[in-house]
């Protein structure tokens, strides 16, 4: 009896885990047929010489972009006075995912389109 028991359980889980198998490629197939041309992260940077080449090299040698199913990831310059203009234009040269935008003014308005 006990036998019994530990089959049908056995079985329950195994018909459990197809379904649960099945429901995931699914899913998965479903997401990369998502369309996401238009998608992009955008990160604002000033004076941040110490972190901006560390925190965008995570961003692309951890796959973030990928993972978010994002196209791009543009970065916007706030007038840096330190060396982040020359380490983002640096490393646009070395992802080609990588978009730099250099804003000249220190502050933006709210009718202003810098993309």
């Amino acid at each position: 009896m006990l036998k019994i028991v530990y089959e049908f359980l056995f079985y329950i889980f195994a018909i459990y885990g197809f379904i649960f198998l099945v429901a995931g490629i699914y899913n998965r197939i479903k997401i990369r047929k998502t369309n996401t041309e238009g998608i992009q992260m955008i990160l604002t940077v000033e004076n941040k010489q110490d972190t901006v080449e560390g925190l965008i090299r995570s961003i692309f040698l951890n796959g973030i972009l990928d993972k978010l199913l994002l196209k791009k990831l543009t970065v916007i310059d706030m007038a840096s006075s330190d060396d982040t203009p020359d380490i983002l234009k640096r490393l646009e040269e070395e992802y080609p995912r990588l978009d730099v935008i250099k804003h000249t003014k220190k502050y933006l308005s709210l009718d202003e389109n810098i993309l």
